[in-house]
């Protein structure tokens, strides 16, 4: 029985040395520093998206809002954006167009801090004596949280809850100071 348990054991260690022999070896050895991980192009520093809208109906809502930024470091990041909206209400169309600049600075896994800047050209609703439109120009500084959550290696999604905190009730095409916001990019 003792010489049972003698070949088990050497059967066993002889199968165990061979898989690990079989491991492939580290990519540096001792007198080999490892090498340092590849450091991202400029080009790649960019990321690209933003929002689209549509409501179709007697009240018609179309918003169209590409961005382009670029990741500073690591955490932060800023970058610039265009706004633009039709709405027709019951037959009343109108555009908006308007701007943005924004920054995003990340502070524990995703969840981020949002400063945003944003002015939008609108119809006031006055109208000069040929029929067109009065315009003004509105603007808001959104700031708040935000959450990002990545898919794949350049892929992700942002859900955002902001504030206007120079919002204007008499100056403003939102009703309200508070946005939540849902953008993708690339």
């Amino acid at each position: 029985m003792r010489l049972f348990y003698i070949v088990t054991f050497l059967a066993a260690l002889i199968f165990s040395s061979k898989s690990i022999w079989a491991q492939d070896p580290l990519p540096y050895g001792p007198d080999t520093p490892p090498t340092p991980p590849k450091k991202e192009k400029p080009i790649d520093r960019f990321f690209f998206g933003g929002n689209l809208g549509l409501q179709v109906g007697a009240v018609t809502y179309v918003n169209v809002a590409p961005l382009v930024g670029y990741k500073i470091t690591p955490r932060y990041r800023a970058g610039v954006g265009i706004n633009y909206i039709y709405t027709n209400f019951f037959g009343q169309g109108f555009h908006l167009v308007g701007g943005r600049i924004f920054q995003q600075y990340f502070v524990w896994k995703g969840i981020f801090l949002h400063a945003e800047y944003e002015f939008m050209d609108y119809p006031t609703g006055l109208s000069f004596p040929n029929g067109q439109f009065r315009r003004n120009i509105a603007n808001g500084f959104f700031v708040g949280p935000g959450y990002q959550q990545n898919f794949g290696k350049r892929a992700f999604t942002n859900v955002m809850l902001l504030y206007n905190i120079i919002w204007d009730p008499n100056n403003t095409i939102y009703n309200t100071p508070f946005a939540l916001r849902f953008t993708f990019g690339f």
